[in-house]
């Protein structure tokens, strides 16, 4: 059976690296904000476009890796329960460790005051699954003294493609694995729904800007006006690409219009002609006269 499983822990503890590499012996997925903020054009639609992932997490139909950061046990329950995780798994990863490592992958120090917040703010929930990444970097040795008569001595750990780890065997940078197809899917589904929405936001307020205009030109007032945009479905009076379909909204506004005209006892008292009971005083009126009272 396919799990989610939420992945947190402070930055620097290797979130990314270990879903990452968990993923891989399963044929799972990664969602993590940083792969979708390398693509989105800011954080806010990057962030939209992670929450659109995670809720669509159990449709993927395979394991499912969500990393965040979340210290906190209530926001972390919270989010546990919103993407349905089956599984929470908490990099405690000291704070000297992940500190080296975003000294080491960054170039400066700027994340180290939100790792010591980190684990001022964490508190473990019972359930959770725990993994502690506690070793140091390992120091390089010492270069061993070259033989006078001999041919020159690599270093120790010199060799070509070693690469320092941690204690796991995961980089020592938390590194930012590329989207696999899956978010890439996700991501893809994220921006054609973003694009959907804001053609069809542009076209309401393109259809209520016509439709403002035509009840101008037909003369009728503000609260026929407010009557029309209350009561009409403006969806109906667009075409699939989201153009008005103008044909049909004249139909209806002059059939509207029609209503309100002295001829149609039950006009709408928006419009320029009078019905109801002024159209019946006026014709009783019209009558007397026509008898001599």
């Amino acid at each position: 059976m396919n799990k989610v499983h939420l992945i947190v822990g402070p930055p620097g503890a290797g979130k990314s690296t270990y879903a990452t590499e968990q993923a891989a012996k399963t044929g799972g997925a990664v969602i993590d904000f940083d792969s979708f903020r390398a693509l989105a054009p800011d954080a806010d639609t990057a962030e939209r476009w992670r929450l659109e992932a995670e809720s669509r997490a159990h449709d993927l139909g395979k394991d499912v890796f969500v990393v965040r950061t979340l210290a906190k046990a209530d926001e972390r329950a919270a989010a546990a329960e919103r993407i349905k995780a089956d599984e929470t798994i908490v990099l405690l990863t000291s704070a000297e460790v992940s500190k080296a490592r975003v000294s080491e992958r960054d170039g400066d120090d700027s994340k180290h005051e939100a790792i010591d917040a980190w684990w001022q703010d964490y508190t473990g929930i019972e359930g959770e699954t725990t993994i502690t990444f506690d070793e140091e970097p390992a120091e390089p040795e010492e270069p061993a003294e070259p033989e006078p008569s001999g041919p020159e001595q690599p270093e120790a750990g010199d060799v070509e493609g070693s690469e320092e780890s941690d204690a796991e065997g995961e980089p020592t940078g938390d590194e930012d694995p590329a989207p696999g197809q899956d978010v890439q899917a996700l991501i893809e589904a994220a921006r054609a729904e973003e694009r959907a929405k804001v053609n069809e936001e542009f076209a309401l307020e393109r259809f209520n800007t016509h439709l403002s205009a035509e009840a101008t030109a037909r003369k009728l007032n503000a609260d026929a006006l407010q009557l029309l945009k209350t009561s009409l479905a403006p969806t109906a009076f667009l075409n699939p690409d989201h153009s008005i379909n103008t044909e049909a909204l004249t139909t209806f506004l002059d059939a509207f219009t029609r209503k309100g005209s002295p001829e149609n006892h039950s006009g709408h008292r928006g419009t320029q002609g009078v019905g109801g009971k002024e159209l019946g005083k006026a014709k009783a009126e019209e009558y007397l006269n026509q008898k001599g009272r």
